[in-house]
């Protein structure tokens, strides 16, 4: 509605809409995969479901077959070995400061277990040792559950390389940046 300068109604979410939003998803500089497009359609149905619960309108055009767009099932994610991590870490990204970040948030997440939303919090505070151990104590954001993590070697490296604070990116920008930095090693 902000892209095209206009409000939008229950009544608005016909066929008309569904394709002009698909073609929206997918242009530049969006271009949302289909599995991501198909997870927006699904949202949007629940809200007009609940919505369509409450009285807010009468419209069912969003419940017709074909609606939304269609999962594709994925070959197979890409997973990368330990050896595979170690040569990532090694890789000298000096020359663009954007992939260096990213690959060393990326070993964050690796090394932590932590989920994206979890590793801006880190915080020299929050690391202790225990019998010769040393320990990442966090609140996770998701579950509000409180892990105890363990700091390898490689995750260390990479909190005092920032001082305890990690740069902070958007998720959209890490997932885009993430597949061009770990392709070198991919290929070999």
């Amino acid at each position: 509605c902000k892209n095209r300068k206009r409000t939008l109604d229950f009544n608005d979410i016909d066929w008309i809409w569904r394709d002009d939003f698909v073609k929206w998803m997918y242009a530049s500089p969006r271009k949302f995969s289909a599995n991501n497009a198909a997870k927006v359609f699904e949202v949007i149905k629940q809200f007009m479901n609940v919505a369509l619960r409450r009285r807010l309108h009468e419209n069912k055009i969003y419940q017709e077959p074909g609606f939304g767009v269609k999962r594709q099932k994925v070959q197979s994610k890409l997973r990368l070995t330990f050896d595979e991590l170690k040569e990532l870490i090694k890789e000298d990204l000096s020359d663009n400061k954007r992939h260096e970040v990213v690959r060393d948030l990326f070993i964050v997440g690796c090394y932590s277990g932590l989920r994206y939303s979890d590793w801006h919090q880190v915080d020299k505070n929050q690391i202790f040792v225990d019998e010769g151990v040393e320990l990442l104590e966090i609140l996770t954001t998701k579950t509000k559950q409180l892990v105890i993590i363990p700091v390898l070697p490689e995750l260390d490296a990479v909190l005092k390389k920032y001082d305890y604070k990690l740069p902070v990116i958007t998720v959209q920008e890490f997932n885009r940046v993430i597949k061009d930095v770990c392709a070198p090693i991919l290929k070999e």
